[in-house]
């Protein structure tokens, strides 16, 4: 049987940054197959759940499902969410999938709540913690994500050694189509770069239609050309002070978005709105990670535009 104490604590806190989303008020679906094999995540938020638990179970992978493990993230205690967790493991198993066990989550603490029934222990054990591991070092390649976050965001700091460049620059005053045409040589020429040449990119995106352009151009760069324009918005980020920082910070979390890394994407963001609290596309793209939005959907949607 599946032994939900050894899934490790660094796994469950991570999962939800490695899908894009903050863990708030959060049902995440664990499918796991026949073949040990496991579908990584279904989420949806739990009064959506509460209302329609067949939907839950029934919708998204349609490969066929021997087992489940889901997670409750929430700041309710475990007793305020049995019945609901009760309700929702008995739907599950109603459409023929053993629920090997049911996790209240909170943070990095998390304990069992609703334990899989006596006979569930003749059942194949399922690694979940391998399958999830290597999940995470594919996407991660060989680094730690649960130690990773400071490394994470050391590339992306301000750097208040540099911010001369930035007051240089200021004051100064360029039409929005240069702004755009200086952002593309800055990125057609990495890593080939002068600092003093790319303080004033960060001065260029509060002008908001400098931003939305350099956005749209962003959306229709591959994954190798989302890395370089990451390269790129680290060294903007060095010479951009803290407090005028919000623009690039979030521009740098939609490219990481983008590129499928939510942890630093969700970084990134929760910096620029450190910064300014009522930065609205800071705001707008917080609340789709929150959501467990699709990047897919954000580029179709720019796309059209």
């Amino acid at each position: 049987m599946l032994d939900t104490e050894k899934i490790s604590d660094q796994f469950i806190a991570e999962l939800p940054y490695l899908l894009g989303y903050e863990p708030k008020e959060s049902v995440v679906a664990f499918w796991l197959h026949a073949d040990s094999t496991m579908s990584f995540a279904q989420r949806a938020d739990i009064s959506d759940v509460s209302n329609d638990m067949e939907n839950f179970v029934t919708v998204g992978d349609h490969n066929p499902r021997s087992a489940a493990l889901i997670l409750i993230y929430s700041d309710k205690k475990p007793s305020e969410l049995w019945d609901f967790a009760l309700k929702l493991g008995d739907t599950i198993e109603d459409n023929e999938v053993t629920v090997y066990d049911i996790l209240k989550v909170n943070g990095l603490e998390y304990s069992t709540f609703f334990l899989p029934r006596d006979d569930l222990d003749t059942q194949e054990v399922v690694a979940v913690d391998a399958t999830v591991l290597s999940k995470v070092q594919d996407r991660y390649k060989d680094r730690s994500v649960g130690s990773d976050r400071k490394s994470l965001m050391a590339e992306y700091e301000c750097a208040g050694d540099n911010y001369q460049y930035y007051n240089e620059h200021k004051d100064e005053t360029i039409s929005n189509e240069d702004a755009v045409s200086n952002f593309i040589a800055a990125y057609e020429s990495l890593p080939y770069y002068a600092v003093r040449e790319l303080a004033p990119l960060a001065i260029y995106l509060h002008n908001i239609q400098v931003r939305d352009e350099v956005i749209i151009q962003i959306n229709s760069l591959d994954r190798e050309g989302i890395d370089t324009a990451l390269r790129l918005a680290s060294y903007v980020l060095r010479v951009t002070p803290k407090e005028h920082s919000a623009p690039i910070y979030t521009v740098t979390a939609l490219m990481a978005w983008l590129k499928g890394n939510g942890a630093l994407a969700n970084m990134l963001i929760d910096t620029a709105l450190e910064t300014t609290p009522d930065y609205n596309l800071a705001i707008l793209i917080k609340v789709a990670l929150a959501n467990g939005m699709n990047p897919s959907y954000w580029r179709e949607t720019i796309n059209v535009l």
